[in-house]
C-alpha cells in the first residue's frame, strides 16, 4: 500500500499539475520566439486588451511584439511592455526540448480550467469560453546542456474576468537567474513569485514547483482583469493559501518550517496581512505577542 501512494506524491511535486502538453511547435532557435499568434479571444491584461500574443523561447509570453530577452530582470522593471514571465532567464531549445502553444474554445480543457479557477476564486461563477496554454517541455538551459525543464503558462476569460496560471513540472538545476510572475507597462501592476533572483528557483526545491498559491504545489493563478496598482496582485481568497499536506511534508526540520513560513509571509503580504513578527523557528507572532504555528496561523484582512 505504501508504495501505491509514492507515486501520486512523487508525481506532483516533481511533474507538477500540468495541463495536456499539445499544440503547434515552434522553431528550435536560441532565444528565438513563436510567430505572432492571433487570439480567438480577446485577453484583458489590465486595462489593455490584445489579440496577439508570442511565446517567446526563453520563458516569457509579450503581446505588441517578440522578444528574445535572456537575462532576467527582477520585477518590477518600470519598462514600457507588458509581460507574463513563468519562467524567464537563458534557455535553449536547439538540443532538447520543444515550446508548444494551443488555444481552446471548447471541450474538457475549457471544462477542467473552469472547474479550477472556481475552486481558486468562488463566487465569481466563471465559465471559460477560452484557454491558452503555452509549454515549454524538457527545454534545456543554454547553450544546449541538455538538461530539461518543463513549465507552462495558461490564460484564460470568460470576457469579463481574465486568469493567468504558471504550471511547473520538473525544473533542472541551474545557477542562472530566473523571474517569474508578470509585470505591465511601468509596472503599474506586477507581482513577483517568492523564490525569484534567488537560488531557491530551480531544481528539486524550487519554491515554485513545491510551494503554490492556490493549495496546490507546483500552480500559482492569477487574476489579471484589475487590480490594486503596485506589487498587491488580485489573489485567491485566505482560505485557498493554507499550505498542503504535501509541501508541509516535502519540508524536514526546523529550517523547512522557517521556509516554508517565509512563503506563508510573502503571499501575505500580498493581501495586506499584518504580520508583526516572525522568530527564528518559523512561528508567527501577532501583535499581542501570541505565537502561533505555520499550521495555526490564519491570515487576517485589514
Amino acid at each position: 500500500m505504501a508504495g501505491k501512494l509514492i507515486l501520486p506524491v512523487l508525481l506532483l511535486l516533481f511533474t507538477g499539475p500540468l495541463y495536456p502538453i499539445e499544440g503547434t511547435t515552434s522553431s528550435r532557435s536560441d532565444d528565438g520566439s513563436s510567430p505572432q499568434i492571433s487570439l480567438l479571444q480577446s485577453f484583458n491584461f489590465f486595462g489593455q486588451h490584445y489579440s496577439q500574443i508570442y511565446v517567446n523561447h526563453n520563458g516569457h509570453l509579450t503581446f505588441d511584439s517578440s522578444w528574445s530577452s535572456f537575462t532576467p530582470q527582477q520585477f518590477p522593471m518600470y519598462g514600457g511592455r507588458d509581460i507574463i514571465a513563468p519562467y524567464w532567464t537563458d534557455l535553449d531549445n536547439r538540443g532538447n526540448g520543444d515550446i508548444y502553444y494551443v488555444q481552446y474554445t471548447n471541450g474538457s480543457i475549457l471544462q477542467q480550467v473552469t472547474q479550477d479557477i472556481n475552486a481558486y476564486f468562488p463566487g465569481l461563477n466563471f465559465h471559460a469560453n477560452w484557454v491558452f496554454i503555452a509549454t515549454w517541455h524538457e527545454v534545456a538551459y543554454f547553450p544546449m546542456t541538455g538538461t530539461q525543464t518543463t513549465i507552462q503558462a495558461i490564460l484564460t476569460t470568460n470576457g469579463q474576468y481574465s486568469f493567468v496560471l504558471m504550471n511547473y513540472g520538473s525544473l533542472a538545476n541551474t545557477s542562472r537567474l530566473i523571474q517569474a510572475g508578470y509585470d505591465t507597462i511601468s509596472s503599474s501592476h506586477h507581482f513577483s513569485i517568492p523564490g525569484s533572483m534567488s537560488n531557491n528557483a530551480s531544481g528539486s526545491n524550487s519554491i515554485f514547483s513545491l510551494d503554490s498559491n492556490v493549495n496546490v504545489p507546483g500552480r500559482w493563478v492569477f487574476r489579471v482583469d484589475h487590480g490594486s496598482t503596485g506589487s498587491h496582485a488580485h489573489l485567491p481568497a485566505p482560505a485557498s493559501l493554507s499550505p498542503s499536506p504535501v509541501t508541509l511534508s516535502a519540508r524536514r526540520g526546523a529550517s523547512a518550517i522557517v521556509d516554508l513560513s517565509s512563503m506563508v509571509t510573502n503571499v501575505c503580504h500580498q493581501h495586506h496581512v499584518v504580520v508583526i513578527m516572525k522568530d527564528a523557528i518559523g512561528k508567527l507572532v501577532n501583535s499581542s505577542g501570541t505565537v502561533k504555528s505555520v499550521r495555526e496561523f490564519a491570515p487576517v484582512m485589514v
